[in-house]
Formats: structure tokens, sequence, C-alpha cells
């Protein structure tokens, strides 16, 4: 199907990827530009793609898993659920959330996270914000 969104990317810095891959981390958390409601969804779905994507200098995919379950929670509720499971530490999503402690952020629960044995680089740009892959891209 044209237009199928396969995946998501979503910048990080190099120390947050290794968390990921090294410290098993599998819970990646998001603000996302708008808060998804009965009127507006987001694209995040299970089953989507997450690409491990370095940004900075790198500008390079490093690995990969695949989306098991997306939430919508709050500051103040992401720490009860997954203290021991974050890709960030405590003081690194506090910072993260300076000025929005009262938007949800995206949860997703990742599985079957793999590293690449060699990294790839991306062409297109990736904000901030992320980007969505669809088929075409590849």
């Amino acid at each position: 199907m044209k237009n199928e969104i396969i995946g998501v990317v979503f910048p990080l810095i190099e120390a947050q990827a290794n968390n990921l891959f090294e410290k098993k981390k599998f819970i990646f958390v998001k603000y996302l530009s708008h808060d998804p409601n009965k009127k507006s969804k987001s694209n995040l779905k299970r089953g989507l793609k997450f690409f491990i994507y370095v940004s900075r200098n790198k500008k390079t995919l490093f690995g990969e898993a695949i989306i098991g379950k997306v939430e919508y929670l709050s500051l103040n509720e992401i720490p009860k659920k997954y203290f021991k499971d974050m890709f960030l530490k405590d003081f690194e999503l506090k910072e993260y959330s300076k000025g929005r402690e009262d938007k949800k952020m995206a949860v997703l629960h990742l599985k079957s996270i793999r590293k690449y044995s060699q990294p790839r680089k991306i062409k297109m740009p990736v904000g901030m914000t992320g980007r969505f892959l669809r088929k075409e891209d590849n």
C-alpha cells in the first residue's frame, strides 16, 4: 500500500542509544507535537519498527526494535511504572520535561531490540520531532 508507515525514527544521543542496547532499557518516552485524543490519533502503533538513530555528528542508524505497546502517560506516572526499565535516568527525564510537566508523553515499549553489526548512514533529515518512514523511503 502506498504511503504505508513502516517505522519511526527519533533522534537520540549516543549514551541513550547505548542504554537501549547495553543496559537493556526498553521503555522509550517522547513528547509528541500534539496530544493524541479521540479526534486526533497518533500514527505510533504496535508493530511499527523503531529505528535507533544517533543524531548530532553521527546521523546514523545503530539498530532497530519493534514497538510492542504504546501508552500516553504523565510525568508523574512514568517513573512509578517504569523506573528501572526507562532508557532515560530520572534526572534526564525531569530535565527533558521542564515546562511540559502537565503534558502526556508517548511511552513506547520496545521489544526485539537489535544493534546493527555496521551502523547505517541515513540520507533523509530527522528533526527533533522525529520522522515516520514509509515503504517508498527505502
